[in-house]
């Protein structure tokens, strides 16, 4: 830890700052991963930005108070640049971290001499420990004293983490300096060889981690939950009898989706009326080995269960774990009196999180699948209405099959799958079709912060095919590698949405991890509590859905349908706790 020691300087700085008001509140744990994330990452930046200084000529180094003033211009240009329109291309987000390295290797070279020596260096972490309860009760964040302790044990991590880093080069360049003087050459030319033995002890244990994380997801997805450990009696649902989907194929999620109908009788005691018994059709990644097979098994399912007599088809795109917010099947089965069928396939047994290889495998099995009931609605007089749902990363897959039905930047041209309506909800960041399909104007794609907006806009007889509703503080529609670099529309003095706090700044390396810890806690739900806030949209998902598929009801019999949704909701987690 004697190379580029004001490194760590800066990656004080950077985790002082992460004690400010964020999107989410945040646990102590949220906070440490902060201040852990923040500090390592502006410390490596200004390591890079330091070594890059030295290819200057000696007289132009800026050193001392120079540093400093330096580091402070660059940091205010870069600050005032003008972000490029969202999604920000990642060669902007490269070519702007390179500039930051740059300030952040200026300020190592000034905050050199903070960090000098061991006592020096406790000296400058005590100093920042009381800087960040100073800002914590300046920004009202709300972790109290607590924050000089949540910014000790991140900086000690942090300096943990640092001091292996060292370790790992001090022992490569160890071995090339042993292994020229045993066999010749230069210790320079032996590092390329050296430094891979050196670091894969930490990689074998970090790829080992991740490994056994990834199988003990897809482990408890394969459980089999006591509350629905029994296959559905309605033969109109996958598992049910006669269907060509073994209940026993389908995991976690799948069971609960199939399991869990509105039925006929309860559509009744809600609205009053009920057309028929509603359809799910659900194939998991188990009930067939191919894409192009669950594709198939799911289009017979439809068939075998009558959904191409029903008004409307559902596509309904899971997220990573093949979940499907069962709210807004169950709010669509209500308004459609039963007269309904929602088909789901599954892509993934793992949380969206772990799932992010799985992306591409969702997309073309949703474009697979549109593709499918697309020409077998072709054959019939009178066909359903075809609509899609899609939430979370269920919604970038969605989206992403019109990527690959699509020659060309015109995202009109899925209109050949015939799809009368879609909403997607808490559309991730990096969703490139979601840009392009709301730049062809109103008319096609429209943007909305709530489900009462989308429900307004139809009744008041806009027309329109695709609805986006998310939440203007929903971190899961916010975070990107951007924030690194890039201060976003939704922290503008001008563009920032009444729902982001007032007080959060953004600041390079802190926000971004803010933000990523945020995304943890965007959906702490309450069962039978709705809340329209962060990544938690049940509150609006009944409106939504009236609006967005064009199905009209009167306020009193939405009502019924939210309240009988709680109900469904806390029914559900009595259900799931029993396992």
């Amino acid at each position: 830890m004697t190379r580029d020691r004001g490194r760590l300087g800066v990656g004080l700085l950077a985790a002082v700052s992460t004690f400010q008001p964020s999107l989410m509140p945040k646990h102590r744990s949220d906070q440490v991963l902060a201040v852990t994330g923040a500090t390592l990452t502006a410390a490596a930046a200004a390591a890079f930005g330091a070594r890059s200084l030295r290819l200057l000529p000696p007289r132009l180094r800026p050193g001392g108070p120079f540093a400093a003033v330096g580091a402070l211009a660059g940091a205010a240009v870069l600050s005032r640049l003008r972000p490029p329109p969202d999604p920000v291309p990642l060669r902007s987000v490269a070519f702007r971290a390179l500039g930051w390295s740059l300030v952040a290797g200026a300020l190592a070279r000034a905050a050199a001499p903070l960090t000098a020596s061991p006592l020096r260096l406790a000296a400058s972490t005590a100093g920042a420990a009381g800087a960040a309860v100073a800002l914590d009760r300046a920004t009202g964040a709300g972790r109290g004293r607590g924050a000089a302790r949540e910014l000790a044990a991140g900086t000690a991590l942090s300096f943990a983490v640092d001091l292996l880093t060292e370790t790992e080069t001090w022992t490569a360049r160890w071995m090339a300096e042993r292994s020229a003087a045993a066999a010749g050459g230069r210790p320079s030319r032996w590092l390329a060889a050296t430094g891979p033995i050196a670091v894969a002890p930490t990689v074998v244990t970090i790829v080992g981690a991740a490994r056994r994380v990834v199988e003990a997801a897809e482990a408890a997805e394969d459980r089999v939950e006591p509350g629905y450990g029994e296959p559905p009696t309605q033969p109109t649902v996958s598992g049910g009898p006669g269907s060509l989907v073994a209940y026993d194929d389908l995991t976690v999620e799948g069971r609960r989706f199939v399991s869990e109908a509105a039925g006929r009788q309860r559509i009744a005691e809600v609205t009053g009326t009920a057309v028929a018994e509603p359809i799910r059709v659900y194939v998991g990644v188990g009930s067939a080995p191919t894409v192009g097979e669950r594709v198939e098994l799911a289009v017979d399912e439809l068939e075998r269960t009558g959904a191409f007599t029903r008004s409307t088809i559902i596509v309904a795109s899971p997220a990573g774990t093949g979940y499907v917010n069962p709210i807004a099947v169950e709010a669509a089965e209500y308004l459609t009196g039963g007269d309904v069928a929602t088909v789901a396939i599954q892509y993934g047994k793992r949380p969206s999180v772990l799932s992010p290889d799985r992306v591409h495998v969702g997309a073309r099995q949703n474009h697979a699948l549109l593709e499918a009931i697309a020409d077998r609605l072709d054959g019939l007089d009178s066909p359903p209405r075809l609509v899609v749902y899609g939430e979370s990363l269920g919604a970038r897959t969605g989206q992403d099959a019109f990527d690959l039905a699509e020659d060309d930047a015109e995202p009109a041209r899925h209109d050949r799958f015939g799809i009368a309506a879609a909403l997607w909800v808490g559309t991730p960041y990096r969703s490139r079709w979601r840009y392009r399909a709301l730049a062809v104007g109103p008319s096609y794609a429209l943007g909305f912060t709530n489900g009462a907006a989308i429900r307004e806009a139809r009744r008041s007889g806009r027309r329109w095919c695709h609805s986006f509703l998310d939440h203007p503080e929903d971190p899961v529609t916010r975070f990107d590698v951007s924030l690194l670099t890039h201060r976003p529309s939704w922290l503008d003095t001008d563009g920032r949405p009444a729902s982001v706090p007032a007080r959060e700044r953004w600041v390079p390396a802190a926000t971004f991890w803010l933000t990523a810890v945020d995304t943890n806690n965007a959906a702490d739900v309450v069962p039978g509590e709705f809340r329209a806030h962060g990544h938690d949209y049940r509150a609006d998902l009944a409106a939504a859905i009236s609006g967005a598929f064009d199905l009209p009801v009167d306020d009193g019999t939405l009502a019924a349908i939210e309240r009988r949704l709680r109900r469904s909701e806390r029914d559900r987690a009595a259900r799931i706790s029993r396992s």
